[in-house]
């Protein structure tokens, strides 16, 4: 579950499961997928376009998003500046908003800015963009800005020597030398900003375009719907349901009494890898008498896991007798303390017995009610000279 890097590639798992979320470089404007079934967690970056001709480097911009929903999301890739043109924009758009990292200005008789950044929106490690190297009327033109984490601005030339580039890919101004290079370089990938060309130059350099990677940092494999205890005849009934599974082995239940410390008291087989609903239930057996901390721990089969939060129950009841799940298409569970016979007994809500069912031992036991219609029943059992009593939804 965590730490997932992946190629972009299609993947396909068995179950007909769609493509897990997966790393994406876009140099192009297009959009990020999130499949149905999956949250991820990612780190998104975007350079801005770089300016023309001593132009500013593009802004930069980083983000880490945890827990993303299923879900698309646009993804705009600035292009680098062409002459007297300014480098375009990149965002990105998620949940929290959308971040822009602009486009460095083309370049002027001054130096040309860098692209900004979204000052609220952007994480830390944005930068705005290198700032583009003044040229001179009688030398070599100034460099291009620099676009990234680290950038710096272009630099500026001398009689005779075009300005640096900036770090990390600004494009060198042009040399005035009757053997060098007149025109200036263009800026590199991602995001640098073109170098002036010098005073016999003809072409200045073009801007590079931007860029916006997105890496998956982790994919929550299994959707936890919900996770609920409440207290039952003689025990805690814990119940919780996944949405999507993916790699999921196990379940383990652990229990507190002081919310800290916990210990496993039973643990529920996952079913592996799956997009449908799937329902689990719990029955401990011997919770103590006031608070009961219970938590989820769910195990992959990589050995990856996480924990669920933690849910409070409050037991004060004496009893022998828990029925699940409350809402069935088919069989209910039974379980009890007692060993001696039972009888299971099923009522309409008019009182009318419908169906009875007996039983050696009242321990362990198991009634169909898939011939029954759909409605709300009272199930009554009568065990060791006690009658417990429960009513289910049958669905």
């Amino acid at each position: 579950m965590k730490n997932i890097i992946l190629i972009v590639s299609l993947v396909l798992f068995s179950l007909g499961l769609s493509a897990q979320p997966m790393d994406q470089n876009f140099d192009v404007s297009g959009n990020y997928v999130i499949p149905a079934g999956y949250t991820a967690t990612i780190t998104v970056e975007a350079w801005g376009g770089g300016g023309q001709s001593k132009g500013g480097g593009g802004g930069y911009t980083t983000n880490t998003y945890d827990n993303v929903p299923a879900g698309s999301y646009a993804i705009v890739v600035g292009a680098g500046g062409s002459p007297g043109v300014a480098g375009s924009p990149s965002s990105y758009t998620f949940p929290a908003g959308t971040v822009t990292a602009g486009g460095g200005a083309a370049g002027t008789n001054g130096t040309a800015a860098g692209g900004t950044i979204s000052l609220v929106e952007a994480g830390p490690g944005s930068k705005a963009g290198g700032r583009g190297g003044s040229g001179l009327n009688n030398g070599g033109g100034g460099g291009g800005g620099g676009a990234g984490p680290a950038s710096t601005d272009g630099g500026t030339p001398t009689t005779t020597t075009g300005g640096a580039g900036g770090a990390p890919n600004g494009g060198m101004g042009g040399t005035e030398t009757t053997t060098g290079p007149q025109n200036g370089a263009n800026g590199t990938n991602y995001g640098g900003g073109g170098g002036g060309r010098s005073k016999s130059g003809t072409t200045s350099g073009s801007g590079a375009p931007g860029r916006v990677v997105v890496t998956v940092v982790s994919v929550l494999p299994v959707e936890l719907l919900s996770f609920t205890g409440k207290p039952t005849t003689g025990a805690v009934l814990l119940t919780w349901e996944t949405g999507t599974e993916f790699n999921n082995e196990k379940f383990i239940i652990e229990r507190s009494t002081d919310g800290r410390a916990f210990s496993a008291i039973g643990e529920e087989r996952g079913v592996g890898t799956t997009q449908e609903k799937q329902s689990y239930h719990f029955a401990d057996k011997n919770p103590v008498r006031g608070v009961n901390y219970y938590r989820l721990q769910q195990l992959d089969y990589d050995g990856q896991f996480e924990y669920s939060k933690v849910e409070a129950v409050v037991f004060d009841q004496q009893g022998t007798a828990i029925f699940f799940p409350t809402a069935t298409a088919s069989l209910l569970h039974i379980r009890s303390q007692e060993n001696s016979p039972a009888t299971v007994q099923v009522y309409n809500l008019n009182g009318a017995l419908l169906q009875q069912q007996s039983f050696a031992a009242a321990n362990s036991l198991e009634i169909d009610l898939s011939q029954l219609p759909n409605g709300v029943y009272l199930v009554a059992v009568q065990t060791g000279g006690q009658r417990y009593q429960e009513r289910v939804l049958k669905f």
